[in-house]
């Protein structure tokens, strides 16, 4: 283990942390890669993008310690909030931006953190080689999964993807089978606690981003809506009518996409708020859409 701030760092930990600098020094130094990372950091840098973010830490951190005066989270926690928060929360709250209208969406996602959880945390990251073996090993399985999304692209070399697919899992099932040989050898009730500690503040963590996800993708659902809804028609009516649609929803995000898809062609003719509420009014006896004909 490494200590840093406070925060334990195991062998893999650290190993992955040298590599991802040694690829960010490259990537500073290395004058085609230049141009490409400076327009992600624009990006990421957008008075929008960084509102949200801000807003998500925010939210976050009233969470950890609401958890810590529970004492459910204490300092021991850091390092693993900071990882889910970075790997996990903010990637679950901006992918609902353009996912939270589908069937099921936060459920799967609830779900997905769970296996994520339980498969990296328990089995793998818990029990780790010392640092030269994981310094060895992040590039080769690194390398290896590059490879197998790339063969997947073509029907040519789909083959070769098969087999990289079935040598990362065979590369999978050992480190497995040797965290979990190494959990019963060195199995205490301290860190048996610990283990299952830090998997279930993370679940709870996502728990509760939830609905900061969901309003998240409200916003996504609603400016595309305006925009929409704007294009013929002035942003200020656009905007007044996107509002009004997602009142008539409900504010779900999945009766807004069933609502928007079914009377697509009727939401694009419509002339003025007459119409909009015939159209609600058309909706609530459950009429189908029309279909654009020619």
């Amino acid at each position: 283990m490494t200590d840093v701030i406070g925060m334990s760092f195991s062998a893999r930990e650290s190993a992955v942390t040298v590599w991802l600098g040694i690829v960010v020094v490259f990537s500073l130094i290395h004058p085609s890669v230049r141009p490409s990372l400076a327009a992600v950091l624009r990006s990421l840098l957008d008075p929008k993008l960084l509102t949200a973010f801000l807003l998500f830490a925010g939210y976050t951190s009233a969470c950890v310690l609401l958890l810590r005066g529970r004492g459910i989270w204490d300092s021991g926690d850091l390092k693993d909030t900071i990882l889910w928060f970075v790997f996990s929360g903010v990637v679950f709250c901006f992918d609902s931006l353009s996912k939270a209208g589908e069937p099921g969406y936060f459920r799967d996602a609830l779900v997905d953190q769970l296996r994520a959880l339980v498969l990296f945390e328990w089995l793998i990251n818990f029990h780790s080689f010392s640092f030269g073996v994981e310094f060895l090993l992040f590039p080769v399985l690194a390398a290896l999964a590059m490879m197998q999304v790339i063969a997947a692209r073509d029907e040519k070399t789909r083959v070769v993807g098969s087999f990289v697919g079935v040598l990362l899992g065979l590369i999978a099932l050992g480190l497995a089978t040797h965290s979990l040989r190494r959990a019963f050898a060195e199995f205490s009730p301290y860190a048996a606690g610990d283990a299952f500690k830090s998997f279930v503040v993370p679940l709870i963590l996502t728990a509760s981003l939830l609905p900061v996800a969901w309003a998240t993708g409200l916003w996504g659902i609603y400016e595309n809506l305006a925009i929409r809804m704007g294009h013929r028609r002035g942003n200020n009516r656009g905007k007044r009518e996107a509002r009004r649609i997602m009142w008539f929803s409900r504010l779900s995000p999945l009766r807004i996409r069933e609502f928007t898809s079914r009377y697509s062609w009727e939401l694009t003719e419509a002339k003025d708020e007459a119409d909009l509420s015939a159209l609600f009014a058309k909706a609530r006896r459950g009429e189908p859409g029309e279909v654009e004909l020619g």
